[in-house]
């Protein structure tokens, strides 16, 4: 999807969501509040994370990348392969210009592809990113080894790709990284098409797995109405929330870019969704900053109560 051309038809979008949120949500709403603090995590995301980079291991991020499907929620885009299910070289979401694998090997980002290739049975590539990032965010002497281990899955196994998201969310897990050393994940991702909407519709009755109880590791998902279907099963869970959109919001690289480079820098929940909120609007820019706020918020912010005057651009 090239978001320019986009744009317009998201803001559409987004000014109709806006409408039935104002009929279905109570006016008071109550601001967005951060995700803690530790003695161990300036950010509060993951305690754990901070002891074990204290300790000399790196930081540790899997995303799992369904690609995009013409057959599993409509087409995909209008360049060649966009919806094709394993195309890894142009499909939507990993190999086209805004997909997971080619936008995080920019040159811009500061991100260093250091492996590629097939791996484990349900994916179709493993490609692992890395990065150094200076200590000081996380109280430490010396520079931090960041790695990004991305996941890409057939476009139609989008539901099989939710569920391992899903069990690692609510359990945790680890990954075996090229020097040979398993690692275990920090925080875990998702990108693409939310497989759980019917039509594009959050459907009234959904099908998610048990969660566990207080097990969680530290989510985010860039896919659209994530914390219509999915924020049930994080907090049950006790996973720490980065980023839940609402909304019809375009699941693309520069959105899962500014999560990891906050991630990195162990930033404030706060900042990461500010760097995202930037990044989204610079790419559409038909979409006002108050509305891609409320996409990335995890509450209303007050002045967009029922009645309140909503600034839709």
């Amino acid at each position: 999807m090239d978001p320019v051309a986009s744009s317009t038809r998201l803001s559409a979008l987004g000014a109709v969501f806006l409408a039935s949120l104002a009929l279905a949500s109570p006016a008071r709403a109550e601001a967005p509040k951060p995700l803690g603090t530790t003695q161990t995590s300036a950010a509060g995301w993951s305690s754990r994370a901070a002891d074990d980079v204290r300790a000399g291991k790196p930081l540790v991020i899997e995303v799992f990348v369904p690609l995009c499907s013409d057959d599993k929620g409509g087409p995909c885009g209008k360049h060649p392969g966009a919806g094709e299910a394993k195309n890894l070289e142009d499909n939507l979401y990993w190999g086209a210009v805004f997909g997971a694998s080619r936008y995080l090997g920019r040159r811009d980002t500061g991100w260093a592809r250091v492996e590629s290739g097939p791996a484990e049975s349900f994916e179709l590539e493993r490609v692992t990113f890395k990065r150094s990032v200076s200590g000081a965010g996380w109280g430490t002497s010396g520079s931090v080894d960041v790695f990004v281990v991305l996941h890409a899955i057939d476009g139609d196994s989008g539901q099989a790709a939710l569920e391992r998201f899903l069990d690692v969310a609510g359990r945790g897990g680890s990954v075996k990284l090229g020097d040979g050393t398993t690692q275990d994940v920090h925080a875990v991702g998702f990108m693409g098409r939310n497989p759980l909407l019917v039509n594009g519709r959050v459907p009234s009755k959904l099908a998610l797995p048990a969660a566990p109880s207080g097990t969680g590791i530290p989510v985010f998902t860039t896919m659209a109405h994530a914390r219509e279907t999915l924020g049930s099963y994080v907090r049950r869970a006790g996973s720490r929330e980065i980023l839940l959109p609402r909304g019809p919001v375009a699941s693309e690289g520069y959105v899962l870019d500014a999560v990891l480079q906050g991630l990195a820098k162990n930033e404030t929940g706060w900042s990461i969704r500010k760097r995202v909120v930037k990044a989204y609007t610079r790419w559409h820019k038909s979409v006002p900053a108050p509305l891609a706020e409320v996409y990335f918020s995890p509450a209303m912010p007050k002045a967009w109560g029922i009645g309140a005057q909503k600034p839709l651009g």
